[in-house]
This record gives C-alpha cells, sequence and structure tokens, in this order.
C-alpha cells in the first residue's frame, strides 16, 4: 500500500473566517462516513485567522481521487473562502493523482527516511 498525504496552505479571504470553518467542520463528518480510504483529514486555523493549512492523508491513490470526485462540487465554495498559496505532497503518487496533483500546483516531496505506527 503506498500512502499519499499533502497539505494544502490557504489565505483566508477577508471576512470569510468564520464561514470557512463553518465549511471545514461539515465536511468533517461526510468524508469521515463516505471515504474509507481518507486516513486524516484535518484543518489547522492560524492564530491570527489568515491563514489555515488542510492536512489530508490517504490508503493509496485510488482513495485520494475519490475524495477529489466527492469534493468537486464544493471546490467552488472553498475558493470563494480562500485562496490556494501551496500544496506539498508527502509520497509518491502515481497515474491520475499525479495528474490531479500537478494541476493544483504541487510541489513533490520523495519519502527518504522514516517510520510510520
Amino acid at each position: 500500500m503506498n500512502k499519499l498525504s499533502y497539505l494544502i496552505s490557504f489565505a483566508v479571504n477577508d471576512g470569510m473566517g468564520d464561514q470557512l470553518v463553518a465549511f471545514l467542520q461539515a465536511a468533517v463528518p461526510s468524508v469521515e462516513a463516505g471515504e474509507p480510504g481518507t486516513v486524516r483529514y484535518q484543518a489547522f486555523l492560524s492564530a491570527d485567522g489568515k491563514s489555515c493549512i488542510v492536512l489530508e492523508e490517504y490508503a493509496d491513490a485510488d482513495a485520494f481521487m475519490t475524495h477529489m470526485g466527492n469534493m468537486s462540487e464544493a471546490l467552488p465554495k472553498l475558493m470563494e473562502m480562500a485562496t490556494p498559496t501551496g500544496v506539498s505532497v508527502l509520497g509518491t503518487p502515481e497515474g491520475p493523482a499525479l495528474e490531479a496533483l500537478k494541476g493544483l500546483g504541487a510541489t513533490f516531496h520523495t519519502p527518504i527516511a522514516g517510520f510510520e505506527r
């Protein structure tokens, strides 16, 4: 199994912080219940409320593509609230997952050392 993780950084658009928090909180139950291949799905807000990081981890590239398909209708709403500032991929995606992440302008980081429990 080849897990895939990534961090997406966002600048929170002016006046949209509360809406962004509500949007991300509302997404959690549906992702957790409907995407068993999503291992981790967490959002973090900076202390000043101006930036947000979403950390996602998938069992494999297929699970990532399932999530992308499920979120496709919600993405325009997300973009109204926050502007992506970077995508860092942790892992070695292939095929459609690689192409989708390239389309997001991702920076790819190949594992070189470590372990996971």
